[in-house]
């Protein structure tokens, strides 16, 4: 059952987002298609962990993309070396080898938007004459990387022939679909001292942009001026080749013969604190004989050394050994392997933050003709895997009537809420279909972690609807003779929190913690608050006292004194203590406070001016004038408050203590449909 659980577990990350479709925003999620011939998803572990937990992929492939030409017909040419990228204009973008460009609006359904976005250069026509004689091959774009850097959209390019790379060169254009203009070099392979000096990737962070390429003959890391249009130029090296050929950073392979074991088509890119190297080895372009396949390192520095889980670095690899984590691969030859030779590949982030590769193959479909555009989901999270060794599916709880399904877990110890929460949502997104609308999770353990149990409760109010729960974040909570406790700061908490319980009780149960529940008042805290309150009533005695007389000559003054000046503040802006506040707002509700240490009485009202609401307390210094307040200030009321605002340790939160309070016209707009024509809707739950 060990693998059961790690199965299930990887299964639903790639099935949530096949199952979500293609966003309308401007990062959509792809949508693969179930029924080509394309490949399934792979995870990436960094872990340590059982190798068969690790080594799932065979080259199942279903996952396709649909290019189409210009004139909508189905495209099946070429689709190499492929370099996506996310445009704020409802498209993804790729740029490919041949000059070819693609555009999307769900990442899978594709249009060829140019054949030619720039002409063939012919900067580098002498330079293979004179470096690889009159009969080398015609150099063309190899291996394009599109950035926007400041202003300009820059189009980089390999330039090369078969045995006769050049190097690299850009051309820059206002608009991603160009018309671009081609800028010549940026750097030969002479220049930068990197013998097959080809498949540029770019990489920005912050101000500084990076530049990688190579291929089988070391992948290197050079350092580009803020507008991408040049090499590094440093202020004691006048000379800005000579300063990339002595600084240039071997990040991946080795120099000297070429040697398939090490990489080409290197891509970087960044998660969290690590920076991620992909690169691809083998052979890429022998049809059904090909053997490429993606790998990839990660490091905390973007000079290396980037290595797989067991620790080797990618420089390393050599002689028909290839470190890294293996990310595509088309099988073993002889096996049934209807996509060869997975490689060249860029990396596309969704607005959920899930990742995409998309790389090219050949396919069996066209009898592994040419190389076409695939992609596949990436799970980047199997650090998550080890907690679930050990662990089964126990049971599938159905019910068809209510379409509603549970699926019980079994695992060894508590889940930390963040890794329960993924699971959570994965599985509810994962295996819901057209007969099941709801899904549940249980999880029981062998043994219960309750180190975790302030961080599922703080989970738990966060996810139970409505704003009263979360005032209970900071309430302590501990285990005692194995019940659940719950500590509260009075008798209105300890009702409020009771009302949540079943709510409370469920949702713990469904996370593995199957106890009983006691609500405590904490009695020390509960004297220190009042203590608070008193000092406070008795602080705003005098101003109470001496403004009520005045009140009482104007009908519409409730508390203090006529309010001069402006309304300055809407609620919703209400976010810190400040003082002199004025705002109009309408009463939906009041709670009444008495202190047994005095005559003094609160007068808690709730107010919204509809951008959203907050307390406001009115005190009053005897029951008559006490009296004097409820009658005035009545729900749907509305009034012009002024006061301070002041954190209060009863509530919890920011509240508006008033100094003055009077009567104003209502602000509610009455709406009017004057239409000859209506609508009327019936909506039924």
């Amino acid at each position: 059952m060990k693998n059961s659980i790690s199965k299930a577990i990887l299964l639903a990350a790639p099935l949530s987002l096949s199952l979500t479709g293609c966003s309308s925003s401007t990062t959509p999620t792809p949508e693969p298609s179930k029924d080509g011939y394309y490949t399934e998803g792979r995870e990436i572990d960094f872990v340590e962990g059982e190798k068969e937990e690790v080594a799932t992929y065979h080259g199942t492939y279903i996952n396709g993309t649909f290019p189409l030409t210009q004139t909508g017909q189905g495209y099946t040419g070429e689709v190499a070396d492929p370099h996506i990228v996310d445009v704020e204009n409802g498209y993804l973008y790729i740029f490919a080898t041949n000059r070819i460009g693609l555009r999307s609006q769900d990442g899978c359904n594709w249009e060829i938007f140019s054949n030619n976005v720039i002409n063939r250069p012919t900067w580098g026509d002498q330079y293979v004459k004179d470096h690889y004689g009159d009969k080398a091959a015609t150099p063309n774009v190899w291996a394009p990387d599109v950035m926007k850097v400041k202003d300009k959209w820059i189009y980089y390019y390999s330039l090369s022939g078969w045995g006769s790379p050049v190097g690299i060169g850009y051309a820059v254009a206002d608009n991603i679909e160009g018309p671009y203009e081609d800028k010549g070099k940026l750097f030969t392979c002479e220049e930068v001292g990197i013998e097959n000096c080809i498949d540029a990737a770019l990489f920005r962070e912050g101000e500084d942009m990076y530049i990688i390429c190579g291929s089988f003959r070391g992948i290197y890391l050079m350092e580009l001026t803020s507008d991408g249009q040049s090499l590094y130029e440093d202020k004691y090296i006048e000379d800005k080749f000579a300063y990339a050929k002595e600084n240039k950073v071997l990040v991946a392979g080795y120099a000297g013969n070429w040697d398939g074991s090490t990489y080409e088509g290197a891509y970087l890119t960044k998660k969290g604190e690590y920076y991620y190297l992909f690169g691809s080895a083998g052979t890429c372009c022998e049809g059904q004989n090909s053997t490429y396949s993606v790998f990839v390192g990660r490091s905390k520095n973007i000079e290396g050394p980037y290595v797989g889980k067991d620790g080797k670095a990618m420089t390393q690899s050599i002689k028909g050994n290839t470190y890294g984590e293996l990310v595509l691969w088309s099988g073993a030859p002889g096996s049934e392997r209807n996509a060869i030779a997975p490689g060249h590949n860029s990396i596309y982030v969704d607005n959920e933050g899930e990742w995409w590769i998309y790389y090219h193959a050949y396919v069996k479909a066209d009898k592994y003709k040419t190389r076409h555009l695939l992609l596949d989901k990436i799970n980047m999270n199997s650090e998550y895997y080890s907690y679930f060794y050990g662990g089964c599916i126990k049971k599938i709880i159905r019910n068809k009537e209510l379409k509603k399904s549970c699926f019980v877990l079994e695992l060894t110890s508590t889940l930390p809420v963040e890794v329960y929460d993924i699971l959570k949502k994965g599985v509810a997104t994962s295996f819901r279909d057209s007969v099941t609308s709801i899904i549940l999770l249980k999880v029981e353990y062998k043994n219960i972690n309750y180190d975790y149990l302030v961080d599922y409760f703080k989970y738990i109010l966060d996810d139970i609807k409505g704003l009263l729960p979360k005032i209970f974040m900071q309430n302590k909570v501990y285990l005692d003779n194995n019940d659940i406790v719950i500590e509260v700061l009075n008798k209105v908490e300890e009702n409020k929190i009771s009302g949540l319980m079943n709510s409370i009780k469920t949702s713990f149960m469904y996370a593995g913690f199957d106890n009983e529940f006691r609500v405590v008042i904490n009695k020390e805290e509960e004297e220190l608050i009042k203590k608070e309150i008193e000092s406070e009533t008795l602080e705003l005695k005098h101003n109470v006292s001496t403004s009520s007389d005045t009140s009482l000559d104007e009908d519409s003054v409730v508390v203090g004194s006529k309010i001069s000046g402006e309304v300055n503040y809407t609620i919703r802006d209400m976010i810190g203590e400040d003082n002199n506040v004025i705002v109009d707002a309408y009463i939906f509700g009041c709670e009444a406070f008495e202190s047994p240490k005095s005559n003094f009485k609160i007068l808690t009202l709730k107010i919204s001016d509809n951008t959203d609401s907050i307390y406001c307390k009115v005190f009053s210094k005897d029951a008559k004038e006490f009296a004097r307040f409820c009658s005035k200030l009545k729900e749907g009321k509305w009034i012009r408050v002024k006061g301070n605002l002041k954190n209060d340790p009863f509530a919890k939160d920011l509240v508006l203590t008033a100094n003055s309070i009077e009567i104003i016209p209502s602000k509610d707009v009455d709406i009017v449909d004057d239409s000859e024509v209506k609508r009327v809707e019936l909506h039924a739950h």
